[in-house]
């Protein structure tokens, strides 16, 4: 999966911001039950590596709350 902003805009340039991004896209996987093998966050998107199991859509993961 890979998350970007509207216009690959840098939002992720701030530390806090990185690690609040990180931090609520692994508290997510933690809440849906995803295995989460890699992520890594630019200043303009995020990558994930993840394992979603079969039930669940990726649209369902993907999507904020």
């Amino acid at each position: 999966l890979q998350f970007t902003p509207a216009y690959r805009r840098d939002i992720f340039v701030e530390p806090l911001a990185r690690e609040l991004t990180v931090a609520y896209i692994v508290q997510r996987a933690r809440e849906m039950r995803v295995n989460m093998a890699a992520i890594e966050c630019g200043p303009d998107h995020v990558h994930l590596f993840v394992e979603i199991p079969p039930h669940i859509a990726v649209s369902d993961f993907s999507r904020s709350r």
